[in-house]
């Protein structure tokens, strides 16, 4: 509540919140999309327990820039750094340090940073599936009768 209350006195854009999973009252997915589609920034609090959500992913593959907090209490360390390593994806340690850095920023500085963020996120990405099938490949020289046959011809390349 504290990230919805900073947010929506400097912001408009779409606020709906749920009372639960399945909420009845939710938006539809196209509307979603749409919304995140449309969205330079998009806050990205924390879920139950961990720091990094599906919104995190959602926010980077509809092009717009996650704001993300550094640390909780359940992991009280920078744990995007240490999940990604070097990135250009803002985080902070408090929302009222979020709204205060996005307000700051001038139409360019929004657009390098997008720019900064996508190129990190499509090379993330791309490293990931190597590392994936680099993976699925050594287990498949190593223990060819535990994988089926379709993963065991995975190209590494």
């Amino acid at each position: 509540s504290v990230m919805l209350n900073l947010f929506s006195q400097h912001y408009e854009g779409l606020l709906h919140c749920n009372s639960s999973w399945q909420d009845q009252n939710q938006i539809s997915h196209q509307d979603y999309w749409t919304s995140l589609n449309q969205a330079v920034f998009i806050p990205c609090p924390m879920g139950y327990i961990n720091l990094e959500t599906a919104r995190v992913y959602e926010a980077l593959e509809a092009g717009a820039i996650p704001l993300l907090l550094r640390s909780h209490a359940f992991q009280p360390y920078p744990y995007f750094d240490a999940l990604w390593g070097p990135h250009p994806v803002p985080v902070f340690d408090s929302w009222k340090s979020a709204v205060n850095y996005v307000t700051g920023l001038s139409d360019d500085d929004c657009r390098d940073l997008a720019c900064r963020v996508q190129e990190w996120y499509i090379s993330y990405k791309a490293n990931l599936t190597q590392k994936i099938l680099a993976i699925i490949h050594s287990l498949s020289v190593n223990n060819r009768e535990l994988l089926p046959a379709h993963i065991v011809h995975l190209p590494v390349d």
